[in-house]
Formats: structure tokens, sequence, C-alpha cells
């Protein structure tokens, strides 16, 4: 297994061009990688889930 990296809404931005609402336009239609949640203020993401959905989105190349 590979290594697990935690990425904040900046770095996920980063790497998906798109903005805060976009992401969580996105997210509330089931068509990105929910965010997980560590406490009120804190979410995050799972680097290999954001790449993972990016390479789905460009067909698996």
């Amino acid at each position: 297994m590979s290594e697990i990296k935690i990425i904040r809404l900046p770095e996920v931005k980063e790497m998906t061009s798109f903005s805060k609402s976009k992401i969580y336009d996105l997210m509330s239609k089931d068509e990105f990688p929910k965010n997980y949640s560590k406490g009120r203020s804190t979410s995050f993401w799972l680097k290999h889930e954001i790449e993972e959905w990016i390479l789905k989105l460009a067909g698996g190349k």
C-alpha cells in the first residue's frame, strides 16, 4: 500500500483547478470524493482519492 497523504482544500483546488464552490457542488451530487471532517472547521481529503478521481475523469489514461 502506498503512503496515505492528507490534503486540505487549497491543494484539492490546485490539483483540480476547481473553485471551492465547484468542489462542494460536485460533492453534493456524489460526483467528487467526499471530504473527511475532524471537528467543526477542519476538513480534508485523501490525496489518492483525488488522484483516482482525476484519472477516472480523464478516462483512465
